[in-house]
């Protein structure tokens, strides 16, 4: 009989052992997704509005191909012609 008890009181330590290292993966791993969120949501914003050192045209950007001796739109092009 003592050793019954004996034997369930060694089950319930480990049990508590187990639930106290699984609070504390838990909290661990709650950590660990903050700081990836913060540092996911911080790459995101540097990527968006900071300045960057090389941009990546859209072809709206340049919506006809200029010819050689004119760099830039006369002032008697009309934008709607431009697009074409």
């Amino acid at each position: 009989m003592l050793g019954a008890l004996d034997e369930f009181e060694k089950l319930f330590a480990r049990a508590d052992a187990a639930i106290a290292q699984a609070r504390h993966l838990l909290e661990q791993n709650r950590e660990w997704q903050r700081s990836t969120g913060t540092r996911v949501r911080q790459i995101y914003l540097r990527a968006r509005f900071y300045p960057k050192s090389l941009k990546l045209y859209s072809p709206l950007d340049f919506p006809e191909r200029r010819q050689p001796d004119q760099p830039f739109p006369a002032r008697t092009d009309e934008p709607s012609s431009m697009m074409k």
